[in-house]
């Protein structure tokens, strides 16, 4: 439904929008349409899915903030 909604408005890559996987949700042609969208934008396909492992984003590490030696012992007196 959210990628039917996305294809509807002008401007949004809806085709980027997919299922669990890499599964592209639509059917018919809407579905083709959507993988030749993919296709064209280089995203590669292993079978029926989304090469999940050369496409996903991996959103960034937070860094965690470094504790000094003071502040540990301060923590652990409180």
């Amino acid at each position: 439904m959210v990628a039917r909604a996305l294809h509807d408005s002008f401007d949004v890559p809806w085709q980027r929008v997919l299922g669990a996987g890499g599964q592209i949700k639509l059917q018919g042609e809407g579905a083709f349409e959507q993988r030749f969208r993919l296709q064209a934008e280089g995203v590669t396909f292993r079978g029926r899915r989304v090469d999940m492992k050369a496409h996903e984003y991996k959103f960034p590490k937070k860094a965690r903030a470094k504790v000094t030696p003071t502040q540990k012992r301060t923590r652990r007196a409180s």
